[in-house]
C-alpha cells in the first residue's frame, strides 16, 4: 500500500504544479486566465461519484493506524477559469479525517482545454476506537464564482466503520505428544475492525477426547447432541481491542492419535475454524483384543490365545517390556523375549502368544447360578516409548473337569474402523473337548451393505469388506469332531467410523438383479457419485478437473504439495451392482459449497434402481436420501456448504431434482 499512496502524491503535486505553470505563463492579477462572460462551474466529486452542493457522501473508515481511504475531486465543468481560494475539513472527532492539501490557491481552466480541469486532492482517514462518535465532517470549497452567485460550496463527508471481523489465535492447536491425563491449551479471541462481534454458538466435532470451554464450564465432544453444537445465551459479545480466552482440552486415554475441529459462529453467520489434534506424529501401540478372555477351559489342559500388539502411530514405537503383572494366577503363562527392545513400524504387528493352564476345577460364583464359575484373573503388562508408556491387558479364564465346543471370535482390525477396511476374522481360537471341526459364521451390517464373508460363512478364517459406515455384528457357532455343538454363539462388534472431514456414500438397490452381491462385469448396475467443487463451468457435472467422479477419481483442488490433505477422492468405485461408492475429503475449503449428484451410467439390462445418498460430517450421518432411478438419470441430490457442515437437500417435499437422459459428451454411455 504504501508504494500506491507515494505515486498517489507525486501526480497529484505534478498535477498542481503544471496548473501553477500555466497561470504564471498567461501573467498575473485577478483578471489572468479570464475572459469576459466566461462562467467557472465547480463539480465536487468523492471517488469519482459526483456530490451536490450540500450533499454528502460515505468514507469507510479503516479499522486500525491512517491511511488514504479515497480522493476529493475538484472539477471545472465550466468556460471559464475555476480559482481555488481555500479548502477546510471541519472533522469529528478531530482528526479522524483530513485532506492531504495541494498549494492555494489554484486555477483550473475550462474543461475541453488542453489543460487538465480536474485536481485530485487524496483523502486521509484515522481509525478511531469504536466507542465513540461515528466520524463526521464538513468539507468547504472557497472559489472565485459558483453558479448560484456565491463562493463556497460544501458536502458532509460520513465516516463507515468496518464491520468487526473475528479473528482467533491459532488457527490450529497440536497438543503434541501426550501421555494418560487431560491438558488444555488456550485460544486467543480478538476482534479488529470497528464493531463488536456476537460469537452465539461453537460446534466441536471429532474425537471425543477433545472439549472445550462452553457457558458453563469444559464439555467434551461425547457429552453434546447429534449437531455437536454448543449456544451462548446471551451471545457472547466481543469489542474491539479485547482479547477474550477460552480453553480448549485433551484427555489422553490410549496414547492413539486424534483430531477434531471447533468452529465459532458469529450472528453475521461467519464462522472461524481451529484444528485441533493430538498424538498425531507419535508412536503409538495398541492390543487386539482388548481383554484376553479364555472362558472356560479343561482342568489340568494348556491353551494358548494370541495377543495382536499393532503400531498405531505415525512413527516407530519400541517395545522394551512385556511382563505378567505379580498378582497374576499362576496358570497364565507368556514366553520370554531376549529380543527386546522390539521396534515396529507404523502398522506392523507383533503375535504374542498367551497360555493358560487351569490346575483345578473353579468354584462356583455365589447367587449367579449353577454355570458361573469364578475366574481366574491376571493384568499382561506392555511397557513402550507410546504417549501411554504402559499398555494393560486384562486376562481371565476359568477351569472345568468338562466343557461344551466354545466359538471365539478374533478381529485383527479390533473394534473400531474406517470405512473400506478389509476385516480379518478367526474362529481358530475356539476349542472344545474333541477339536473343532465345523464354522458357522453370520454377519448383522448396515442397510444397504451387501459384503459377504469370503470364501464362505463356513471357512475358519474368512475376511469381510466392511465398506458402508455403520455397526456390523458378527456371531460363530462352532461344533467339534464328535458332534457337540457351541451352546451359546460367540458375538463381536465392530464400528465403521469415518474420519473425514466430509464422507459421502452411494448406495443402490435393483429389483431386477437377483444377487446385488455378486461381482464381475455388468453383474449389475452402474451408479456415479459426482461431488462437484465450485468453479466447475456450467452446471459442474462431468467437469474436468472440478467434478470427482470415476473417471476424475483424485482431482488436485486445493494446495499444490501432494502432502497436504485437502483433496477430494473418489476411493471406491463400484460398477457391479449394490455400491458403495464413496468420496472422501478431509481438509474442506472455507467459504465454499460443494455440490453432491448421482448419475446412472448403465443399468446393464437390469432396469430401474433406487439411489441412496449418505453424508457424514466428521463421523456423524448429516444427511440420508434416497431417488428412484432409470439408466441415464442424473439426480442433483446436495449441496455442502462449509464451514458450517450444513447438508441441504436439493428439492422440495422430499422430490428428486432428476433430469433424464443425461448422456457426457466424449463418453460412451449406454447398453
Amino acid at each position: 500500500m504504501g508504494h500506491r499512496h507515494a505515486a498517489r502524491h507525486r501526480h497529484t503535486a505534478l498535477m498542481i504544479s503544471a496548473l501553477f505553470a500555466a497561470a504564471l505563463a498567461a501573467g498575473c492579477g485577478e483578471s489572468s486566465g479570464f475572459q469576459a462572460g466566461a462562467l467557472p462551474v465547480i463539480e465536487l466529486r468523492i471517488d469519482g461519484q459526483s456530490v451536490p452542493d450540500g450533499g454528502s457522501a460515505t468514507v469507510q473508515m479503516p479499522s486500525e493506524g491512517e491511511r488514504i481511504v479515497g480522493s476529493l475531486q475538484l472539477v471545472n465543468t465550466g468556460t471559464g477559469v475555476l480559482r481555488v481560494d481555500a479548502l477546510t475539513l471541519d472533522a469529528t472527532p478531530a482528526g479522524s479525517l483530513r485532506l492531504s492539501l495541494p498549494t492555494l490557491p489554484l486555477e483550473l481552466p475550462p474543461a475541453g482545454q488542453d489543460s487538465e480541469s480536474l485536481v485530485s486532492i487524496p483523502l486521509i482517514a484515522a481509525a478511531t476506537d469504536g466507542q465513540g462518535a461515528t466520524p463526521d465532517a464538513l468539507l468547504t470549497v472557497s472559489t472565485n464564482r459558483l453558479l448560484s452567485g456565491g463562493s463556497d460550496a460544501s458536502i458532509r463527508l460520513l465516516g463507515a466503520r468496518p464491520a468487526g471481523q473475528l479473528e482467533v489465535s491459532p488457527h490450529a492447536v497440536d497438543f503434541g505428544t501426550q501421555g494418560v491425563g487431560e491438558h488444555s491449551r488456550d485460544l486467543a479471541l480478538l476482534v479488529t475492525g470497528g464493531a463488536p462481534v456476537a460469537v452465539e454458538s461453537m460446534v466441536l466435532r471429532g474425537d471425543p477426547n477433545f472439549g472445550v470451554d462452553g457457558p458453563d464450564g469444559l464439555v467434551w465432544v461425547d457429552e453434546l447432541g447429534p449437531d455437536k453444537r454448543i449456544l451462548f445465551d446471551p451471545p457472547l459479545v466481543i469489542t474491539p481491542g479485547q482479547v477474550h480466552t477460552r480453553r480448549v482440552a485433551f484427555r489422553s486415554t490410549t496414547g492413539a492419535g486424534a483430531v477434531a475441529t471447533l468452529e465459532l459462529h458469529t450472528a453475521d453467520g461467519l464462522a472461524r475454524s481451529v484444528a485441533l489434534s493430538a498424538n498425531t506424529h507419535a508412536p503409538c501401540l495398541i492390543a487386539a483384543p482388548a481383554r484376553v478372555e479364555f472362558g472356560t477351559r479343561l482342568v489340568g489342559q494348556a491353551s494358548t490365545l494370541t495377543l495382536s500388539l499393532r503400531s498405531c502411530g505415525t512413527g516407530d514405537v519400541t517395545i522394551s517390556e512385556i511382563a505378567l503383572d505379580p498378582a497374576t494366577h499362576e496358570g497364565f503363562g507368556v514366553p520370554e523375549y531376549p529380543s527386546l527392545p522390539l521396534t515396529l513400524a507404523p502398522n506392523e504387528t507383533f503375535e504374542l502368544p498367551i497360555s493358560y493352564l487351569p490346575l483345578e476345577e473353579s468354584p462356583l460364583a455365589p447367587g449367579d447360578g449353577a454355570d458361573a464359575l469364578l475366574a481366574d484373573h491376571g493384568v499382561l503388562t506392555v511397557r513402550s516409548n507410546a504417549p501411554v508408556a504402559e499398555l494393560s491387558v486384562p486376562l481371565s479364564g476359568a477351569g472345568a473337569l468338562s466343557i461344551p465346543p466354545t466359538a471365539v471370535i478374533v478381529i485383527a482390525e479390533g473394534e473400531e474402523v474406517i470405512p473400506q477396511t478389509r476385516l480379518h476374522l478367526s474362529g481358530t481360537q475356539s476349542y472344545g473337548a474333541a477339536p473343532i471341526k465345523r464354522y458357522q459364521w453370520t454377519v448383522d451390517q448396515p442397510a444397504g451393505s451387501v459384503s459377504a464373508l469370503l470364501p464362505s460363512p463356513y471357512a475358519p478364517e474368512p475376511t469381510f469388506d466392511a465398506n458402508v459406515a455403520g455397526v456390523y455384528r458378527f456371531t460363530l457357532i462352532v461344533e467339534d469332531e464328535s458332534g457337540a455343538i457351541s451352546p451359546v454363539a460367540a458375538e463381536a462388534v465392530v464400528h465403521v467410523i469415518p474420519d473425514e472431514a466430509i464422507h459421502i456414500e452411494l448406495l443402490w438397490d435393483t429389483p431386477g438383479d437377483p444377487n446385488q452381491g455378486d461381482e464381475g462385469p455388468e453383474a449389475g448396475a452402474d451408479m456415479d457419485l459426482h461431488f462437484v467443487h465450485p468453479f466447475a463451468a456450467g452446471d459442474g457435472w462431468f467437469d474436468i478437473p472440478f467434478d470427482a467422479f470415476w473417471f476424475n477419481a483424485h482431482p488436485n483442488w486445493g494446495a499444490l504439495p501432494p502432502q497436504i490433505d485437502d483433496n477430494p477422492g473418489l476411493d471406491r468405485d463400484d460398477t457391479d451392482g449394490g455400491g458403495p461408492e464413496n468420496v472422501n475429503l478431509a481438509l474442506p475449503e472455507e467459504g465454499l459449497t460443494y455440490k453432491v449428484g448421482v448419475h446412472y451410467w448403465n443399468d446393464h439390462g437390469f432396469g430401474p434402481s433406487t439411489a441412496t445418498l449418505r453424508v457424514y460430517i466428521y463421523d456423524e450421518l448429516s444427511h440420508e436420501a434416497s431417488c428412484p432411478m432409470l439408466p441415464l438419470d442424473l439426480w442433483d441430490a446436495a449441496r455442502i456448504l462449509w464451514p458450517s457442515g450444513e447438508v441441504e437437500g436439493v428439492g422440495s417435499g422430499g422430490d428428486c431434482v432428476v433430469t433424464h437422459k443425461v448422456t457426457p459428451e466424449g463418453f460412451f454411455v449406454g447398453p
